[in-house]
């Protein structure tokens, strides 16, 4: 009897089913919950490096409206100095802090500058800025629980009022949906300081200039007793626009063949007139004539993380911080954009101008940021119209911002250009704590010159009109 052969059994037993089922839950749950871990990681490295961000943001505005609210004291009060409400109607929410000043515009007159920092029903906190009765807003804070303003004369903690001499603001945040938890609250503390007007002298109450109709053109800081912050020698020339004045803290020298144009313009100076053709003047000088403060005091300076050397081969450069100094022999084309100079600039030769996208939308003109090194114009010719960009909008109108920490000087010389290639594209020169030095016949383009002091001689023509 011939034996039967077994036939095959395919597949699998129950208890090898069990096994893969219990095996393939485990591995799917622990694919699982890395996936969710990794998105819950994802999601709260984002709300950091958010709130991150919010908080730069935060502390560069807050150092500014510090500087910026020069006598004035911190409140909470929810109203501007003339009681109109700087926060519009229907706008919700908490006025936590309130940063107030009076400044002056370039043409010196006066107005009420008001900072609300206002924390909404939404935990956003939002930072409306009154000029006048203009009102405009940023937000600097996101998912924010609670903001505390806590003032400080020294180092001793007050109640914020006159003679705080700066301030800690202590934000608190929310979690991701909007509701606090203290375990995992984001809290961080920003620190500013409130400084005082520059005066030429700081123990004495100054009084301020009286504006002409025509404003201001040219404003000298400097209160020296020993060497004028405003000199016409040989036979130098200013013009400025009708009706418009010099405004100088110290005293002006006039000597030579000088001449001040048009017949309406005069000279409002701190001191008396000295040089043999002071008579010239006559009335037009007008001393004492009060204080002239720093219009731009306490504005931030603007920084690049970009490096970049000069124009090259290519003939081109483009904004960004520059380490050496931007010189300039031949001709260059300078995408717009901020230029922050660390070592100044030279044009000897050169020619500068702007790239066909200079009045385009977004970024628009140029504004070099003389962070160290000196300003030199000579027969070159740098023709560019003011900044008016979105990358920095508080540098809008300025065509060089030297900082007050900067004191390297300024010298024009030649005869060359300088600045914008119209009455519109006319930008202003700020450089608050360097002399200016003017002995050529450079055409100097420009809305307004801000500076320690201004040197003019020889053949030099400065026209401001």
């Amino acid at each position: 009897m011939r034996a039967t052969r077994p036939k095959d059994e395919d597949g699998f037993t129950l208890i090898e089913l069990l096994v893969v089922l219990t095996v393939s839950s485990v591995v799917i749950g622990a694919l699982v919950y890395a996936m969710f871990t990794t998105a819950h990681n994802t999601a709260a490295t984002n709300a950091h490096f958010a709130r991150s961000h919010d908080a730069q943001i935060f502390g560069n505005y807050l150092t500014a409206d510090a500087e910026g609210a020069v006598g004035t004291s911190a409140s909470t009060a929810h109203v501007t100095a003339n009681g109109t409400a700087c926060v519009p109607a229907g706008q919700s929410g908490t006025s936590v802090l309130r940063l107030g000043a009076t400044r002056t515009s370039t043409t010196f007159g006066t107005t009420t500058v008001t900072v609300n920092y206002v924390l909404g029903t939404d935990n956003r906190l939002t930072r409306w800025k009154c000029d006048g009765t203009t009102s405009t807003s940023n937000v600097v804070g996101h998912a924010v629980a609670d903001v505390v303003a806590t003032c400080k004369a020294g180092t001793t903690t007050q109640a914020c009022a006159a003679g705080s001499t700066g301030l800690t603001v202590t934000v608190t945040s929310t979690t991701d949906n909007g509701d606090f938890d203290a375990s995992n609250a984001y809290t961080y503390a920003l620190n500013a300081s409130f400084r005082a007007a520059y005066a030429p002298s700081p123990t004495a109450t100054p009084t301020p200039y009286q504006p002409p109709a025509g404003g201001f053109p040219i404003i000298a800081l400097g209160n020296s007793t020993t060497s004028p912050s405003f000199s016409l020698s040989g036979n130098a020339s200013v013009t400025l626009p009708p009706n418009a004045a010099v405004a100088t803290n110290g005293y002006a020298y006039y000597q030579g063949s000088p001449s001040l144009d048009p017949a309406s313009t005069s000279v409002n100076a701190g001191g008396a007139c000295q040089g043999n053709k002071c008579s010239n003047l006559g009335s037009r000088y007008k001393s004492p004539a009060g204080v002239v403060g720093d219009p731009y005091y306490g504005l931030a300076t603007p920084t690049s993380s970009t490096s970049r050397t000069g124009c090259g081969s290519t003939h081109a450069a483009s904004p960004g911080t520059y380490a050496a100094t931007l010189s300039i022999s031949g001709n260059c084309v300078l995408q717009p954009g901020v230029y922050v100079l660390q070592n100044g600039l030279d044009v000897g030769n050169g020619n500068v101008t702007c790239a066909s996208t200079c009045s385009a939308g977004g970024e628009s003109g140029v504004v070099f940021v003389v962070t160290g090194g000196s300003v030199d114009v000579g027969n070159g010719s740098v023709a560019v119209p003011k900044y008016g960009g979105t990358n920095a909008p508080t540098m809008h109108g300025f065509v060089v911002f030297q900082p007050r920490t900067n004191t390297n000087a300024m010298s024009f010389h030649g005869n060359g250009a300088f600045g914008g290639t119209g009455a519109s594209d006319k930008g202003i020169i700020y450089a608050p704590a360097t002399t200016f030095g003017y002995n050529g016949t450079v055409d100097l383009n420009v809305s307004q010159l801000i500076v320690n002091d201004l040197a003019n001689n020889g053949n030099a023509s400065l026209d401001l009109s």
